[in-house]
């Protein structure tokens, strides 16, 4: 984390804060009569097309047995990040240099944490119309034992983990052919009671929609789902307990490597070298197109944010090479596409990363005319 760099020399940067705006993207402003929600209309840069919502029923039949692991699919980031506010209380996941940073500069430090910390903008339901089907999550317990809650979190404290069910629940009934991917990727302060709330709320609201897990992903198809009437696939990053679950799948079938870098030409380097190293073409893979800001970018720009700063920067080289990737069985192809802020550019991102599957068809069409010649 970033934090521990600022504390350590933003005392010489402190001065430059008094009466400093610390959000250089006025569309970030929480309105307190909102309760801390983002004015959409300030930020969202595009509308979804409908085809997006229901792209992957509408993918040509000739798709419909190829493996999920081979399609291109969307994923965010952080995805419900867009629930934290500077308001709220520091998460777990950023306690020991949050509380330092809050120490050394008051409210302020929140403000800062949150502008370098806030990864999506939309809320659940919107990504879900907009296409994203891979969904990063993370969860918290607070430390108040009379708060049973589960929270969404990154960086500072979030929504109540209900409310991401509910969205997810609410699509999925009225989008029957779509499949999304939830993959609870880090814990904070569960114990195995946590867990079990969370496994509960898990199996009453999907229950049956929930994919059992097997190693054999070549039957793991959009055609093989719709007829047994799955639409979730559940990754969850407890090992031990996952394995007690036959609806869990372990982690270990869902690798994400993470760059941890927010310079977009090293980003390049890093998901070129990912793919030169293949991937196990029986696993889903995560690539992760996402910038992380390292120490020296927050403390030059403390007044600016990732979605300011990094991530237009990052959106850019990515939408360049995306264009000369593809997906499909090989162990050098694009699997999940994992990004920020994923409305930016009239969803340009999930939109390329959709359009990827057309490249399937085009390469069966051209290996069909090689036999014919």
């Amino acid at each position: 984390m970033w934090v521990w760099w600022f504390y350590a020399t933003g005392t010489k940067h402190a001065h430059q804060l008094e009466g400093a705006c610390v959000l250089a993207d006025p569309a970030y402003d929480r309105a307190a009569s909102d309760g801390g929600a983002v004015d959409m209309a300030a930020v969202t840069d595009g509308d979804a097309t409908s085809e997006m919502e229901n792209w992957m029923g509408n993918l040509p039949g000739e798709l419909h047995n190829v493996p999920l692991n081979h399609l291109a699919i969307p994923g965010s980031h952080d995805s419900c990040s867009y629930t934290i506010s500077p308001q709220a209380e520091i998460a777990p996941d950023n306690e020991y240099y949050g509380n330092k940073l809050l120490k050394l500069l008051g409210p302020i430090g929140k403000q800062i944490m949150y502008s370098w910390s806030v990864t999506q903008n939309i809320s659940t339901m919107e990504q879900l119309h907009a296409g994203i089907r891979y969904f990063d999550i993370r969860i918290a317990v607070r430390k108040d034992l009379k708060d049973e809650n589960l929270y969404l979190i990154h960086g500072l404290f979030g929504a109540v983990v209900d409310n991401f069910l509910v969205e997810v629940k609410e699509f999925l009934e009225s989008h029957k052919k779509e499949v999304i991917l939830v993959h609870f990727q880090h814990f904070y302060n569960m114990t195995d009671t946590d867990h079990n709330r969370l496994l509960n709320k898990l199996t009453s609201a999907f229950g049956p929609l929930m994919c059992q897990f097997t190693t054999d992903l070549d039957n793991i198809t959009l055609a093989s789902l719709w007829r047994r009437g799955y639409q979730m696939i559940t990754f969850y990053g407890h090992e031990k307990l996952a394995k007690y679950h036959p609806y869990l799948w372990p982690t270990s079938y869902i690798p994400n490597p993470w760059p941890d870098e927010d310079d977009a030409g090293r980003l390049v380097t890093f998901w070129n070298q990912t793919l030169q190293q293949g991937r196990d073409p029986k696993a889903f893979f995560v690539l992760q197109a996402v910038g992380t800001p390292q120490p020296s970018t927050v403390t030059m720009h403390i007044c600016n944010s990732l979605r300011v700063y990094v991530v237009p920067k990052v959106n850019a080289v990515l939408e360049s090479w995306l264009s000369s990737q593809v997906p499909g069985s090989g162990n050098h192809t694009c699997n999940i596409i994992m990004s920020d802020f994923v409305e930016m550019n009239n969803y340009r991102i999930p939109k390329m990363v959709v359009e990827m599957n057309r490249k399937l068809l085009e390469n069966a069409s051209a290996t069909s005319g090689d036999e014919m010649v």
